[in-house]
């Protein structure tokens, strides 16, 4: 992904946030920082959301996102927001070729 500064990633293990933040995952690109609910969710899932986390990062270095955007970049349908789901995909798709174990129930 050529990320210039790995942002600070937070495992979240509480049932209720996802519900609450009505999203597994989130980015704060004004504090370089990356939350990601791990609670009962596949490993595979896990890394799918912390890979769509890591394009919003990359959008962010790349002077294309800015901190006053990523409410709107996040929208369903919004071109950030596709990026991120499609890169997010080839990512996990490549990794998966290297290791085939990603398909074991956790």
């Amino acid at each position: 992904m050529n990320i210039e500064n790995i942002p600070e990633i937070n495992l979240i293990d509480d049932k209720t946030a996802a519900m609450e933040n009505r999203s597994f995952a989130s980015y704060a690109p004004g504090e370089c920082r990356i939350e990601v609910n791990i609670a009962g969710r596949h490993p595979a899932d896990i890394m799918r959301s912390l890979a769509h986390e890591l394009v919003h990062h990359k959008q962010f270095e790349e002077g294309r996102l800015n901190v006053e955007e990523v409410r709107e970049a996040g929208a369903t349908g919004s071109d950030f927001e596709n990026e991120a789901n499609s890169e997010a995909g080839i990512i996990m798709r490549n990794y998966a070729q290297m290791n085939g174990n990603i398909f074991e129930s956790k």
